[in-house]
């Protein structure tokens, strides 16, 4: 069993180094562990990155060796392995699984110092290993990878070979590119390629820095979208944290978004309605998800069940809103039948007049009433809910409501 998958028992048992169980991944991190809420996680971090780097145990700092102490202890009485453990076991074998004749890794400028250690020993019995990469898009050095092998020149000539035909970059990017890289990076080799065939692309330097001041980005990304309908803009960033203040201006101005390649990621999809059988057990249903469930239970007749429900009344304020005891009661139901769709008797009673008279006329669907519901609910939501009720309705005056599904 694979230790990363069991966090919430290690947890339960080692409260004073707990690990967060739902960090974002190792490429949305930029430089180094991150800075956690929980006191275990950082730890956790350095543990795994000093030995990615093979550092010797007796440089390690204090913490970090007794961090490992209890982590091994605990892998051993589990039976639990962890991901570097795997690459650590892979440097043992004599040959790589399945004896393979030729072995060829990509993204090889990103390979840790570990990771090399078991590739090479791989390469011993392998006909020949294949490496492909670019030196000048390492990443993770941070961690222990070394893309000097690219640039080593004991490699003999006929040894490597130069892809040099783009099928992605235009040439105004490529242009614009390779000056930035002669620029930026001492002793810079350059490496002719050719940038792909037809539109030469544009580039065009921004006033907006993404910590201080993002907004001229939005400007142009809505002066763009104005140009062309069922257009989409990509914003980009070296590392993850950078969209941050960007994300927050996108919300604070009711301009929908989302990142369909990385759906996991909540904060970079607001507006997505995940699939129950793709959450973990522990994952929280965020805001945006509640206001969805409850205009569609309000507003588009659908049915909902006891567990969801629980979590969308606690949205609400309780006074004036929510009649005696209704958050406990549908808590209570949540535990008891959660699977259970909630009839519309119980849930017209569960609320005072006001929005008792949008479940009484659910086949009389039309936009203006919804948008009425959520200034309803932008009125009547739990301090800290309330922007999140009020990125929503942004939304629809501005774009309309069809907006979040296409997000």
């Amino acid at each position: 069993p694979i230790a990363e998958l069991h966090l919430k028992n290690w947890n339960e048992v080692n409260k004073q180094m707990a690990v967060e169980t739902n960090r974002t991944d190792i490429d949305d991190v930029g430089g180094a562990p991150k800075k956690s809420d929980k006191r275990g996680t950082d730890t956790y971090q350095w543990y795994h990155l000093l030995r990615a780097r093979m550092t010797l145990r007796e440089y390690w700092p204090l913490r970090v060796k007794i961090f490992a102490e209890r982590w091994e202890a605990w892998k051993t009485d589990q039976g639990f392995v962890d991901f570097t453990d795997m690459v650590e076991f892979g440097a043992t074998l004599p040959s790589a699984p399945g004896n393979p004749k030729v072995i060829i890794l990509d993204e090889a400028q990103d390979t840790s110092k570990l990771e090399w250690h078991m590739l090479n020993r791989w390469a011993e019995t392998a006909g020949a290993l294949i490496l492909a990469g670019d030196p000048y898009q390492e990443l993770y050095a941070w961690r222990g990878s070394d893309a000097s092998i690219f640039l080593d020149p004991s490699v003999p000539e006929d040894h490597r070979r130069l892809l040099h035909q783009s099928f992605r970059v235009p040439k105004k990017v490529r242009d614009a590119s390779l000056a930035w890289l002669r620029r930026a990076l001492p002793g810079y080799q350059e490496i002719d390629y050719r940038p792909r065939e037809g539109d030469e692309g544009s580039v065009h330097l921004s006033r907006g820095m993404w910590k201080h001041d993002p907004k001229p980005v939005i400007q142009k990304v809505m002066e763009r979208l104005e140009e062309t309908e069922d257009q989409t803009i990509m914003i980009s960033a070296t590392c993850g944290y950078m969209l941050g203040p960007t994300i927050a201006l996108l919300k604070k101005n009711g301009i929908p978004f989302s990142n369909p390649w990385r759906r996991k990621r909540g904060d970079w999809n607001p507006l997505w309605m995940f699939d129950r059988r793709d959450r973990s057990d522990d994952a929280r249903m965020s805001t945006v998800e509640k206001i969805q469930l409850f205009i569609g239970v309000i507003c588009d007749n659908r049915t909902i069940v006891y567990e969801d429900f629980s979590k969308v009344v606690a949205l609400l304020k309780t006074s004036g809103v929510l009649r005696h005891g209704v958050k406990t009661y549908f808590k209570q139901m949540a535990r008891e039948e959660p699977m259970q769709k909630v009839p519309l008797d119980i849930l017209q009673g569960a609320f005072e007049e006001e929005p008792g008279k949008y479940l009484k006329y659910l086949n009389q669907y039309d936009v203006d009433r919804e948008i009425k519901f959520l200034e309803w609910l932008s009125k009547n939501s739990m301090k800290g809910k309330q922007k999140g009720v009020d990125y929503v309705l942004q939304i629809g005056k501005k774009f309309g409501l069809d907006a979040q599904d296409a997000a």
